[in-house]
């Protein structure tokens, strides 16, 4: 008899049971209706209802008017994104206007972030105002912002290791930003612009292109000028620790009218590189470019190159190699030039070598001027990283024209420091001749010791010109805008006498010439200092005159002599 056909059960429904079956369709279900609400949730969602909770929280926290009159753009998934437009921020307790900005985004990956990695798609911004002050005292505008909310001071302090995210940006697009400064201890005053700055992706250890167009416009210092900066950025990010910086293919421009400068061009390519940890500096094939006018000598396409630079104050370590300058300008109708040369020096710790330093300069006059030249070298460096000897430097000056002629040598001892940076010129001797043939021979004669910083200078000098003898000091303040001087001078006996020609009568008027004219005096040397000088003789002699205890001291302005001639 034939068996009847079997009926096989399906193979998942011989392994699984029943009950098991039934229970991941109801978790199936249940998920589908979780996806689907949050979909609702997300899709009905509109964060515009928050804005007040927004302007209420900055109100009672930080005591600023917050006003968002533009919509909240808000999406969450595959990325969360936000959009802000015409927000305004107004200053602490007060109702001026701390910040503005036309419209922000900020795109975040959500799921990188919960593996501790900040994933920014692109961060954008477009038509943004600040505006920062810091006083004398050094108190700023934005400490409110930097300090703890009210609500936060009581909070126990966060393990700062768990809140470190990893730092990585897509892209990075800013558009007609304005930052208006007034910084005291700086002595900043104006406004900076950028127009445009666009990177490729910013994250540890990524190399990215980079592009800024931006203006300075500042009052103080006086400067009006467009920065454009290209390149290749890379960033060294490490936990805990400072940032690093390195820029290759660097091409930095800065043109306009700044610094006491006029027409000013200046471009600077290379490589720039800078340890955060350990505050070590590297550069690369530095060529720097000037042109430019100031106190009426015009430069032109004058350069300072260097082949390379290590700078590790940790180490002690400090390399220079193939320091080259040259300048070449024009002052009317005369051409001035010079150059220095420095092939090598390495410093590591207390061991040291390097090649002498080798320069000149020169002056290329007509007829009326003549020519000056001046020749500069040294003997090799020695000393350590701290201080760094250069000996042996020896200026010599020769120079002639219209029968007048000049004469003489400098000699020092160079002492550098590399930090902070500073300079020494000591056993400093001056011997210079002048001769010219409507007045006695000059004699002058100095010895004594320099020095200088970033922050200051000081001199002390005792000499003697035509055999009379005088001390002469001083101090400068560099850490101003304008630089501020104080200098002295004190002879024991000045005869005027020994200076001019002996008087054989007056002179008859030129013809043309008009009685009492005064030709006009160049000040615009004093454009760029601040500063009194003080002159004081025990005797004083011009016949008929002889005057005890003489002093002079007169004071300058920049600002008064910004005009005169």
């Amino acid at each position: 008899m034939p068996r009847p056909p079997l009926h096989r059960a399906p193979a998942l429904a011989c392994v699984m049971p029943v009950w098991l079956r039934r229970s991941l369709i109801a978790l199936a279900v249940l998920l589908g209706l979780a996806v689907a609400a949050a979909a609702y949730l997300v899709a009905s969602f509109d964060p515009n209802r928050y804005k007040g909770l927004l302007i209420d929280w900055m109100r009672e926290h930080r005591a600023r008017t917050l006003a968002i009159d533009g919509p909240i753009g808000l999406s969450v998934f595959p990325r969360l994104e936000v959009t802000l437009r015409d927000v305004k921020l107004s200053e602490h307790r007060r109702p001026d206007e701390f910040a503005a900005l036309q419209e922000a985004t900020l795109a975040v990956q959500v799921m990188p972030l919960l593996k501790q990695r900040l994933a920014v798609d692109r961060v954008s911004a477009r038509g943004v105002r600040v505006h920062y002050r810091r006083d004398a005292e050094g108190r700023r505008n934005i400490d409110d912002l930097l300090s703890p909310a009210t609500d936060a001071k009581d909070a126990p302090a966060a393990d700062v290791s768990s809140q470190a995210l990893a730092f990585d940006i897509s892209a990075i697009e800013f558009k007609d930003l304005q930052a208006t400064v007034k910084d005291v201890p700086l002595g900043l005053d104006g406004r900076f612009v950028v127009k445009e700055l666009r990177t490729g992706r910013l994250a540890d250890g990524a190399e990215s292109p980079i592009r800024f167009v931006g203006q300075a416009a500042l009052t103080q210092p006086k400067l009006n000028a467009d920065v454009e900066l290209t390149g290749q950025l890379k960033l060294s990010l490490p936990a805990g620790a400072p940032a690093s910086v390195a820029l290759r293919d660097l091409a930095l421009s800065l043109r306009g009218d700044g610094f006491d400068v006029k027409q000013l061009d200046a471009r600077l390519a290379g490589m720039l590189a800078y340890d955060g940890p350990s505050g070590a500096l590297q550069a690369d094939k530095l060529r720097l470019t000037l042109s430019g006018e100031r106190l009426g000598v015009a430069l032109k396409d004058s350069t300072v190159a260097l082949d390379a630079l290590r700078l590790d104050p940790p180490k002690r370590a400090l390399r220079l190699d193939a320091l080259d300058v040259k300048l070449a300008g024009r002052r009317g109708e005369d051409s001035v030039a010079a150059q220095l040369a420095w092939p090598k020096l390495e410093v590591t710790g207390d061991a040291l070598k390097g090649s002498a330093l080798k320069g000149s300069a020169s002056l290329q006059g007509g007829p009326a001027v003549g020519t000056v030249q001046m020749d500069f070298e040294s003997q090799a460096p020695s000393g350590s990283f701290e201080r760094i000897r250069v000996p042996g430097l020896r200026l010599a000056v020769k120079g002639s024209g219209a029968g007048r002629s000049v004469n003489g040598e400098v000699r020092s001892d160079l002492t550098l420091a590399p930090q902070p940076l500073a300079a020494a010129l000591d056993a400093l001797q001056l011997k210079l001749n002048f001769t010219d043939p409507a007045l006695p021979p000059v004699n002058l004669a100095l010895q004594g010791q320099a020095q200088a910083g970033t922050q200051d200078a000081s001199w002390r000098l005792d000499g003697a010109i035509n055999d009379q003898k005088f001390t002469a000091g001083g101090r400068a303040d560099l850490s101003k805008p304008v630089p501020y001087v104080d200098a002295q001078a004190r002879f024991a006996a000045l005869d005027l006498t020994r200076f001019v020609a002996p008087s054989t009568g007056p002179k008859a008027p030129q013809a043309g010439a008009r009685p009492g004219a005064d030709s006009p005096v160049d000040l615009g040397g004093l454009k760029a200092l601040d500063g009194r000088f003080s002159f004081r003789a025990g005797t004083l002699v011009y016949p008929p005159y002889r005057i005890a205890d003489a002093a002079l001291e007169p004071r300058w302005l920049a600002a008064c002599c910004a005009s005169a001639t």
